[in-house]
């Protein structure tokens, strides 16, 4: 986690210069105690990166992630949902999505 948006709660966990990789530096640097809602396999593939071999479960399984997992701040308590807009950015799961994302 890098930056913190104070207007709407939001946090900063990958700009969109990393591209085509956020999805394997998220796999490489998520706390994994944070994070819950996630089958093992697709974290797996996401690790490996986008190579031409796994190109489509390195896909279907960034989309399974982002549907299903979200990581808990322990020291808040606060559960936040994963969406991909160009950045990454965590986002608290009982914020309105449109409004989190107008920053």
């Amino acid at each position: 986690m890098t930056a913190k948006n104070d207007m709407t709660g939001s946090i900063l966990y990958a700009d969109s210069l990393r591209g085509v990789y956020i999805p394997q530096y998220f796999a490489q640097t998520v706390d994994l105690d944070a994070l819950y809602g996630y089958d093992r396999d697709d974290l797996n593939a996401l690790f490996i990166g986008p190579t031409d071999d796994n190109a489509a479960d390195y896909w279907t399984a960034w989309d399974n992630i982002l549907n299903s997992a979200y990581i808990t701040n322990a020291a808040t308590q606060t559960d936040y949902r994963l969406v991909h807009d160009d950045d990454l950015w965590l986002v608290p799961v009982d914020q309105d999505l449109f409004f989190a994302m107008a920053h």
